[in-house]
């Protein structure tokens, strides 16, 4: 079944490397949401695509910097780092890691 879908690009505020990928969609259907599908989603793309990644979320949206926060977290160990971004038209924050050498969990 169908639960979401996820985006992914090159284009970062933050990280200027080459290669650098980020989410530039994430979404979850509300019936499939809290049941740990976004988590294994997310994981599961950032293992498909090791190497360095910025996750933005934008500043008011609470319930999109706890998600993340627990999922990077999780998912790196807490290797991750967390950068303010500021455009023009908005402001938030930056979680920066690089799963390059990750071994994967069973």
């Amino acid at each position: 079944k169908l639960a979401g879908f996820i985006l992914i690009n090159e284009y970062s505020y933050v990280v200027k490397e080459p290669g650098t990928k980020s989410i530039a969609e994430f979404f979850v259907m509300r019936k499939y949401r809290r049941k740990g599908i976004g988590k294994s989603a997310a994981a599961q793309i950032f293992d498909k695509f090791p190497g360095k990644w910025e996750v933005i979320q934008h500043g008011e949206n609470e319930p999109s910097k706890i998600f993340w926060k627990e999922v990077i977290r999780e998912y790196t160990a807490g290797n991750y780092q967390q950068e303010k971004v500021q455009t023009e038209n908005w402001e938030g924050q930056a979680l920066i890691f690089d799963n390059s050498t990750r071994k994967e969990t069973a």
